[in-house]
């Protein structure tokens, strides 16, 4: 929607076929963020990994996605935006299948990188969802974050029938 629009008072729905694509998608990423935040801690473990090198795994993908949030907005803006985002997408769906293959603590450190690098230029598109796809301003930010916590809460119950089994 142009700010033209904006300024006449034309309504655009917010629950459009586009936006309805970017949360599923979005909601699935996220779940798998916070599976493999979750299990990338206890997968270096069984790996025989110490508890120093388990603390780097786990927070090696924080530290890749704060350090490369310094470059993705500046991307985001300089390269056709649709591409980045299928871009960032691939890479952590690559991040995750290095997750199946990974039978050392050095091939999970190389996943958990990837994948933090991924993340840094996803969470940068998470924050301007409904700019990047020309919804109205006055409904900017309004469902961002939603995904985040539905997944939340699925980790949550999933970890919990596994604690219980």
């Amino acid at each position: 929607m142009s700010n033209q629009e904006l300024a006449q008072g034309v309504e655009t729905k917010i629950w459009n076929s586009t936006f309805i694509k970017v949360f599923i998608i979005n909601m699935l990423v996220q779940f798998c963020v916070y599976m493999s935040n979750t299990l990338s801690g206890l997968f270096a473990d069984y790996l025989g990994a110490a508890a120093t090198i388990v603390g780097l795994v786990s927070s090696l993908f924080a530290l890749t996605a704060l350090i490369f949030k310094i470059i993705s907005a500046p991307a985001i803006d300089a390269f056709d935006r649709k591409r980045v985002l299928l871009c960032s997408i691939g890479i952590m769906v690559v991040s995750f299948l290095l997750y199946f293959v990974s039978k050392s603590v050095p091939m999970l450190i190389v996943s958990r990188l990837i994948q933090g690098i991924g993340m840094a230029f996803v969470e940068t598109f998470n924050g301007p969802l409904s700019d990047l796809h020309d919804l109205a301003e006055r409904w900017k930010n309004e469902a961002n974050g939603d995904e985040m916590g539905i997944v939340i809460e699925i980790d949550a119950f999933l970890l919990g029938v596994r604690e219980m089994m």
